[in-house]
Order: C-alpha cells, then structure tokens, then sequence
C-alpha cells in the first residue's frame, strides 16, 4: 500500500489441496480481513498472509493466518468482535470508519463452509486472525461432495 507504505508478505506454499466452496464468497472473506489489516495497520507497517494444513479429527484442513501490526483489539473486546455492527470503540471508528458488518459476514461465511474463524490481538502490537476451512480426504482423493 503505496500511501502508507505498508509491506504485504505471503506464503500459502503449503496449500497444496483446494478448498470446496463458494469461490466470490471466500474471495469477499479474505479480502475484509485483508481490507481491514491494511485500514488498521498505521504507515510502515506490516501485513503476512500465510496457510498450511493440518489433519485434525480425520479432517484435512486449510489454516490461512492473516497478521498485520496494527493497532490491535483490546483484550475485552475480542469476544465481540464477530457480533454484528459492533466497533471496537466510539473513537476509532472515527478514525478507521465501517459499519461493523465485515467480520460478522465473514464468520456466517465460514460457518457455512464448515469452517471458523478466530482472533488473536496484543494493543499496539496487532492481531491475527485464523481461518479454518475443512478440505475433505477420502483415501487420498478429494471428495466432492457431489
């Protein structure tokens, strides 16, 4: 991001298997989490976007973190941060305007795809936030669910 100089880095080398799904709405999950990285991450910071999988009850998963050094989310908010148009405070949506919808619809997302989201945050540090979307294996074959 030229205006702020923000670096983005990216390493989903080691998503070797598809995610099943609804292509333009895991395409509108990840570009709010990224859109909000680079509208919460102040100039000269950075952004990582990185996946891997990871079995986990007989289920083959794809795991994309997006980091950013943001401003962060304080601690007693997190439980919230999902819930529809709720803003971490009065005062930065001030500053970082939004209606408080992107990562309620990201999470409903998700849910639907069978996967989760989560997040992580350190004030003044910034936060992660976790995807898990299931990438269904059967006998080494993907399965389609058709």
């Amino acid at each position: 991001m030229a205006e702020k100089s923000i670096s983005i880095e990216h390493d989903l080398d080691n998503l070797r298997d598809p995610v099943l799904g609804d292509k333009a709405a895991l395409t509108e999950v990840f570009d709010n989490l990224i859109t909000n990285a680079l509208k919460f991450t102040d100039k000269n910071g950075k952004i990582k976007v990185t996946g891997y999988e990871k079995m986990e009850n007989d289920t083959l998963n794809a795991v994309i973190k997006v980091e950013d050094s943001g401003i962060g989310i304080p601690h007693d908010k997190l439980d919230r941060i999902f819930d529809r148009f709720f803003q971490v405070d009065h005062d930065a949506s001030k500053k970082y305007p939004g209606m408080g919808l992107g990562l309620t619809i990201a999470k409903m997302i998700l849910e639907a795809h069978e996967g989760s989201i989560s997040v992580s945050s350190v004030i003044g540090r910034g936060s992660t936030f976790k995807v898990i979307l299931p990438i269904k294996k059967i006998g080494g074959e993907i399965e389609t669910n058709t």
